[in-house]
């Protein structure tokens, strides 16, 4: 575990201002997060470590899942 990034939130949420809201909702509680472009880019940062990730329903609905499957079911 990577104090630094296994305690900050990611948040995928690409349409209007969902992740800037989520962000400074989590600022708030002072919970550190980063906005992800797309489920590729949340990957690669889950990979990274986090402790949580906000993901809006919007783009589970249109989005090709394998890839977040593959890393989900590596998981210990």
């Amino acid at each position: 575990m990577i104090p630094h990034l296994s305690e900050r939130g990611l948040i995928l949420a690409p349409a209007g201002r969902d992740a800037e809201v989520a962000a400074g909702m989590l600022a708030e509680a002072h919970v550190r997060s980063v906005a992800c472009a797309g489920l590729p880019e949340l990957i690669v940062e889950l990979k990274a470590g986090a402790g949580f990730a906000v993901v809006a329903e919007e783009v589970l609905r249109a989005s090709d899942l394998h890839p977040l499957a593959v890393w989900l079911n590596a998981q210990p």
